[in-house]
Parts: C-alpha cells; sequence; structure tokens
C-alpha cells in the first residue's frame, strides 16, 4: 500500500512538545509574559490587602469627619496599584503578542523548510489534503487558538492563587476546605483533558481527507 492511514498520538503531550514551542516563542519573550501576568496579579493582591488597611485604620476620621491627609495618602497609593496592575496586563500581552508571532513564524519556516527539502517519495506516499491540513488549520490553531488558550489559562491559575491568598489569610480556616475542592477539580479536570485532548486529535486527523477531496 503506498499511502499509510494517517495516525496520530495518544496519551499525554510530551515534555518535549512544550519545550520545542517555548523556544519557538523564545524563552525570554515566554518569561516576560509569566513575569508581567504575576507582577499584574501580585498588585491586585497587594490593593486588596491595602483596601483593607485603609477600611480598618482608625486615624483616617476624627470625631466622623475624613481626615484629608490621610486620606490622599491611601487613595494615592491605592491609585499607583492600579496603574501598575494596567501597565503589567499590557505588558504581558505585547509581549504574548510578539511571542506568539515568533513561535508562528519560525514552526511555519521550519516545516515549509521541510516540506521543500523532501524526496519525491515523501509526496508520492503523502496525500496533497494532509499536507494542505498541516499548513491551515494546524497552523491556524497555533497561531490563534494555541497562545490564547496558554494565556488564558495562566492567568486563570494566576488569579485562583491570588485570590486563595487573600481568602487564606482573612479566613485561615479556608485551609482545611482547599485540598478536599482541589483533589476533586483535579480528578474532574483529568478525565476532560484526557478526552478533550483524544477528541482534537481524531478532529484534526479526520479533516485530511476531507482536503484532500477538495484538491481533487
Amino acid at each position: 500500500k503506498l499511502i499509510q492511514e494517517e495516525s496520530s498520538e495518544t496519551g499525554g503531550v510530551k515534555l518535549a512538545v512544550y519545550i520545542h514551542f517555548i523556544k519557538s516563542a523564545g524563552i525570554p519573550m515566554v518569561l516576560s509574559v509569566l513575569l508581567f501576568q504575576l507582577l499584574s496579579q501580585g498588585l491586585t493582591v497587594v490593593s486588596s490587602f491595602w483596601l483593607t488597611d485603609w477600611t480598618s485604620d482608625p486615624s483616617t476620621s476624627v470625631d466622623g469627619v475624613q481626615v484629608v491627609e490621610r486620606r490622599n495618602y491611601y487613595l494615592e497609593i491605592y491609585a499607583l496599584l492600579g496603574v501598575g496592575q494596567v501597565v503589567g496586563a499590557v505588558l504581558s500581552s505585547f509581549s504574548l503578542t510578539f511571542s506568539s508571532v515568533m513561535a508562528c513564524r519560525r514552526l511555519h519556516l521550519s516545516m515549509l523548510t521541510r516540506v521543500i527539502r523532501a524526496p519525491m517519495s515523501f509526496f508520492d506516499t503523502t496525500p496533497t489534503g494532509r499536507l494542505v491540513n498541516r499548513f491551515s488549520k494546524d497552523m491556524d490553531v497555533i497561531d490563534n487558538i494555541l497562545p490564547m488558550t496558554a494565556y488564558n489559562a495562566m492567568i486563570g491559575f494566576i488569579t485562583v492563587l491570588g485570590t486563595l491568598l487573600v481568602i487564606t489569610k482573612s479566613t485561615p480556616i479556608f485551609l482545611a476546605v482547599i485540598v478536599p475542592i482541589a483533589l476533586i477539580y483535579y480528578f474532574v479536570q483529568k478525565i476532560y483533558v484526557t478526552t478533550s485532548r483524544q477528541l482534537r486529535r481524531i478532529e484534526a486527523v479526520s479533516r485530511s481527507p476531507i482536503y484532500s477531496h477538495f484538491s481533487e
């Protein structure tokens, strides 16, 4: 049989795949995305603590009258924290955009170079639809879906950590509830991710014959 049936990976995504994508995006830029997002979320947590200190400070008012100096002091610091959050979020988004473009360009160029330099036997055994699928939908996933999905996952993870930190500081007994909830979420996402990942792979493979029919 000249043309072999297209297969897909099974099981979890290998660590080498993540490392290759990070290297393609540029390690400094990926780190900058993470650091700026940590800065933004860290300032958000500090803002929550700052508001708590502000509302619990008895020196902000005397006999029911606000002390303007104390109010302005807390307000100025709170405003600076807000500006820092915005700056961190903007720089993180900019770094994400730049690193995504770099990753897409490098991965596309690498794939194109390998296809151009492939021997004729490769084109005899590889349907056109399979190549079109790689260069169209798969590259679209790398260009648009993968960076935003990873970014949203990172934001969600950091936000949850920040929220847990604030709740734990104000209500330490909440620590007793975190562990069982975390275990439940872990097992639920384990089932979901395993199923969703394999369905995505099956979907990606099933598109190739359709593109082949279009080309014919």
